[in-house]
């Protein structure tokens, strides 16, 4: 224990009586013995006059003290709620607002992300659509084409002087070969 504390536990235990009736063993150089009790008498006087006072306080005040404590008490405990409320709102207007921002954001990415999908879609649209056509000028083209062969190959068949021989001999002129041969 600090120094502070011994003297008021020492002083709480000393009544006046007992500073009245203390006795101090007596030295060669010591006090004198007179002057030592009209202090200690000084000493219990006042002790006295303070633990009447205490008294008397302690019976006027004793259930107005308590309530004061009590009030004082539900003052702080009001104020502790007052504040905890104050930052459960703050907290929950934050929590709401952050919630708001990352559902904006997620939103706009959500667009963001469409917008490029179909972005996307109408290049693939667009290059399938000219390749379409490029495949139908082909298949034009090699139907022009096959038809031209055709055509040129059908010309040679007429062109062709062993079949125009056959068709320009007539038949009589057959028999009539075969009929020598035959004799």
């Amino acid at each position: 224990m600090s120094k502070e504390k011994k003297k008021m536990s020492v002083v709480n235990e000393i009544s006046s009586a007992e500073i009245l009736h203390r006795n101090f063993s007596s030295s060669m150089f010591g006090y004198k013995k007179k002057e030592v009790e009209e202090f200690l008498e000084k000493i219990a006087l006042y002790i006295e006059d303070l633990e009447k006072k205490l008294l008397l306080n302690a019976r006027q005040k004793p259930a107005s003290q308590p309530e004061e404590v009590e009030k004082e008490a539900y003052s702080r405990r009001e104020e502790l709620i007052g504040k905890t409320l104050l930052m459960a709102e703050k907290t929950k207007e934050e929590l709401l607002s952050n919630a708001q921002k990352e559902a904006d954001n997620i939103i706009k990415d959500a667009e963001l992300h469409s917008k490029n999908i179909v972005i996307e879609a109408k290049k693939r649209v667009s290059i399938l659509e000219h390749e379409i056509l490029n495949l139908e000028e082909r298949k034009r083209m090699f139907i022009l084409r096959f038809k031209a062969e055709l055509e040129a190959l059908l010309e040679k068949i007429r062109d062709n002087d062993l079949l125009q021989q056959k068709d320009d001999t007539p038949e009589s002129e057959d028999t009539e070969d075969g009929d020598t041969e035959g004799v």
